[in-house]
């Protein structure tokens, strides 16, 4: 990091201005994502699962019993809330259940085609809008 004091604060007012975006666009991502997913065991709702890092390459839970991929995806929420930043490198949220592109194709009567693509598009447009949770850019005291 430059030396200038200066530039560090800008630096680190540039970094807690992103880190807090990226978390609200994951935290809002996931939160559609689950809302808008068509339920009928709740096991695929519950596989978005937000992780720090890459994310799992196996579903989370079974299907007769959703609430261990609900534990899951409750546990990565309160990861990224909490302790997410920046330099931590990429932020994934995966959904493994061997249907869920089948649901995002309409499988489903309850929910459009492309149901992830447009909850994805409302998250960042939701950060976008004033209010949106991402933070102003110079602020007291860092991230």
């Amino acid at each position: 990091m430059a030396r200038d004091p200066k530039v560090r604060v800008i630096v680190r007012s540039l970094e807690g201005f992103t880190t807090r975006r990226v978390k609200r666009i994951v935290l809002n991502a996931t939160a559609n994502l689950t809302e808008d997913t068509p339920r009928d065991t709740g096991w695929a709702r519950n596989n978005w699962i937000p992780e720090i890092g890459p994310g799992p390459n196996e579903p989370t839970g079974e299907r007769e019993n959703p609430d261990a991929a609900g534990a899951a995806q409750q546990q990565g929420i309160a990861a990224i809330a909490a302790t997410y930043k920046l330099g931590m490198g990429i932020i994934t949220i995966s959904n493994n259940v061997p249907y869920i592109v089948f649901l995002n194709e309409g499988s489903s009567k309850q929910a459009a085609p492309g149901f992830v693509q447009a909850a994805i598009l409302r998250a960042v447009q939701s950060v976008d809008k004033p209010g949106g949770g991402g933070g102003s850019l110079i602020s007291e005291g860092g991230s």
